[in-house]
């Protein structure tokens, strides 16, 4: 990693062998990274087992894991985060899946996608459904295929070619393909992810939601909620925080590698707390522990591959994954929930307090924007106590985190603070230097504190798609807009028809607009 004070030297390598074998290093490397984590290494890894239903499993399902572990080696976060994994009071989820619900997955699944490393691939199950209506032998052949995978998934036996993905590496800076700047995505057998589609993103995600389990925080991986949604919600808070007058601090942080992270036995015991049967969770669990990484670059498939029996223990659920999403999603309101069963960061109330909410964050997939306020306190914070309640949430947040197998990248992590002055009768935001106070965070097992940027409240930043800060100045964001805006106006005032003129079509304002 490149990320280090020490001047950095790049090589470019082209022997395919070379390639090969260092993309596989890195690889095995990028799914050890939740090793240093509670249940990375031993004794709880072992103890946890690999797919949700180990002796321990029970236990923390059923409330009655603490006899199990011993006391002084684990941390108070690690259980904070374990009391809430106990099973909730919805109703189980049945592990079948029915032949229309495995004929509609194929019809639904764009054919562009890519699938199974045993050529096995999308295509050919549309093709047999295709002539599955007409065709006799086609839909013997369809039927087939899926009682196969119901064998297979309520015997808890994966298939072997299940067991196998491919790893296709995409540069996250285009024509620049540095080690540390590749994206994993994986190549899963088509019949296996798409059972995964219909188990987890389809039924846990909306069985979870119909029984009001996932909360309002977190709005990515969820249906009918958009990352504008969560950016409009922090715009609000903004707004709440001049209307009022009242202080407001937040922390945006970044999880680092979340689905690359996830600890898949956890996940896995959040999935059946909320009603996922133990046999899908085993199948799952299975799979991923047994899954032999190979990788294909513009040389071809890799002869050799990396796995959790070599190089292990492995983590992560893999991105391209139909279960990556709402694993991430279960675990991440878990360490929701537990952050503020302890503490409650947020609260908002009417002018006459007939109606009031509260909350800890504002949560799209792996970005998360904590905050704390004074807006229902009888007495205002000072700069210092504000700053001192943000650091304890931002830092609780940070170990729960951790206890879960993840990690915030601290160098993407920053925080505003929001305290009023008041000259000749005018409210305005205190700067940096007025303010005096300042947050730091420990990361991991370093107990040394690492001090978090602090942005002045005028400057803007990027989130979820758009720019804002906390006194509502859109300049930078409209100035983007623009650029963008103009942008497409040259490449429409450009285009040209057959007969070499300007498109007659569009109209003359919308061309220069």
């Amino acid at each position: 990693d490149p990320t280090t004070p020490d001047p950095v030297t790049y090589r470019t390598v082209h022997d395919s062998e070379e390639i090969e074998r260092i993309i596989l290093e890195r690889n095995a490397r990028h799914y050890s990274q939740s090793q240093e984590t509670p249940f990375g290494h031993e004794p709880l890894h072992t103890l946890l087992g690999s797919d949700g239903t180990s002796d321990l499993s029970e236990a923390i399902l059923n409330g009655t894991y603490r006899p199990l572990l011993n006391p002084d080696s684990v941390s108070p976060e690690t259980l904070l985060m374990l009391d809430q994994l106990k099973r909730s009071d919805a109703p189980p989820i049945s592990p079948d899946n029915s032949y229309t619900d495995f004929t509609e997955g194929i019809r639904k699944w764009p054919e562009s996608t890519s699938t199974s490393p045993s050529n096995r691939h999308l295509g050919h199950l549309k093709s047999i459904l295709l002539h599955a209506a007409t065709d006799p032998c086609a839909a013997t052949i369809m039927h087939a295929h899926h009682t196969m995978l119901r064998l297979a998934v309520l015997r808890a036996r994966p298939f072997e070619r299940w067991c196998v993905d491919l790893e296709v590496m995409l540069e996250k800076d285009p024509g620049k393909p540095f080690l540390h700047r590749l994206r994993i995505i994986c190549l899963y057998e088509a019949d296996y992810n798409l059972y995964l589609k219909l188990m987890w993103a389809k039924r846990l995600v909306h069985h979870a939601e119909d029984h009001h389990k996932l909360g309002e925080e977190q709005g990515g991986s969820r249906p009918g909620r958009t990352a504008i949604d969560i950016a409009n919600r922090k715009a609000l808070t903004y707004f709440y925080t001049r209307l009022t007058k009242t202080s407001l601090g937040t922390f945006d942080n970044d999880a680092k590698s979340c689905y690359d992270r996830i600890i898949a036995s956890l996940a896995l015991i959040a999935s059946r707390a909320l009603g996922m049967p133990e046999v899908a969770c085993s199948i799952h669990g299975q799979t991923i522990e047994k899954m032999k990484h190979f990788i294909k670059t513009a040389q071809g498939t890799s002869t050799s591959y990396y796995s959790n029996e070599h190089e292990g223990p492995l983590f992560g659920s893999g991105q391209g994954s139909g279960g990556s999403l709402p694993l991430w999603l279960i675990t991440w309101v878990a360490l929701s929930n537990a952050l503020s069963s302890v503490m409650t960061g947020m609260s908002f109330c009417s002018p006459d307090s007939s109606n009031s909410t509260s909350r800890n964050n504002d949560g799209f997939v792996d970005d998360t924007t904590g905050g704390v306020n004074d807006a229902t306190l009888s007495t205002p914070l000072s700069p210092t106590e504000l700053a001192a309640r943000l650091q304890k949430q931002a830092q609780l947040w940070k170990r729960l985190l951790f206890a879960s197998g993840g990690r915030l990248e601290l160098p993407k992590c920053f925080y505003y603070l929001i305290v009023w002055k008041w000259t000749d009768g005018e409210a305005t935001m205190m700067s940096i230097e007025e303010l005096n106070a300042s947050i730091s965070l420990t990361c991991g097992a370093d107990p040394n504190p690492i001090p978090i940027a602090h942005k002045e409240v005028h400057i803007s930043h990027k989130t979820l798609g758009t720019q804002m800060n906390p006194p509502g100045i859109m300049t930078t964001e409209t100035n983007r807009l623009k650029a963008k805006a103009s942008i497409i106006a040259a490449s429409i005032e450009r285009f040209e028809g057959p007969n070499g003129k300007p498109n007659s079509s569009i109209p003359p304002a919308t061309r220069t607009a």
